[in-house]
């Protein structure tokens, strides 16, 4: 069964007015093209083209961060241990330095921070041992750390994240997160 709408009389006069309107518009923000449909899909395609271009800049940086942060793990007390601030471009991004670091040897624990798009973010990674002998896990360790970036979070025991609306509190997450490494170093 087929459905047909029709518009006439005044509602009709209005919806024409208000397509032509809207063309206008188009025609005014392109700049007057004599070609409307083309004009639109080559915008559509230089979008496309920027896009890629985009994401291969954020995938250069991702790598260039991931290089540059297994140059600081330092190793405590026999543990590959990153604690950092870090510049990235989305929380994914973020997660995919975090799991990158799991690589710099056993055990491990990897917290970063970042500001992503305005909002503050944190990603906690550790070894599974570590999160069975430790006072705190991955997912103890973000909630802690989510205070002072006024957040939550949550995860397994070897891989948590949080977010928040404090960015202003990252700093104090960073020290804060020295601070339980000490902690739970003592504790071995």
């Amino acid at each position: 069964m087929r459905r047909i709408e029709a518009v006439t009389a005044v509602a009709a006069e209005r919806f024409v007015q208000a397509r032509f309107s809207l063309l206008s518009s188009l025609q005014e923000l392109l700049k007057q093209p004599k070609d409307l449909t083309k004009a639109v899909q080559q915008l559509l395609k230089d979008k496309a083209t920027l896009s890629k271009a985009v994401a291969a800049y954020e995938a250069q940086q991702v790598q260039e961060t991931i290089a540059h942060l297994k140059n600081n793990v330092q190793t405590r007390n026999g543990i590959q241990t990153l604690v950092a601030q870090v510049t990235l471009p989305q929380a994914a991004a973020l997660k995919q330095v975090a799991l990158a670091l799991q690589q710099v040897g056993a055990p491990y624990v990897v917290i970063l921070a970042a500001e992503v798009q305005g909002k503050p973010h944190i990603v906690v990674t550790l070894a599974e041992d570590l999160a069975n002998t430790w006072p705190h896990n991955a997912q103890s360790i973000v909630k802690e750390l989510a205070k002072p970036i006024k957040g939550g979070g949550g995860g397994s025991a070897t891989f948590a994240t949080a977010g928040g609306e404090d960015v202003a509190g990252l700093g104090e997450v960073c020290a804060l997160a020295e601070r339980m490494l000490q902690e739970c170093n003592h504790a071995l």
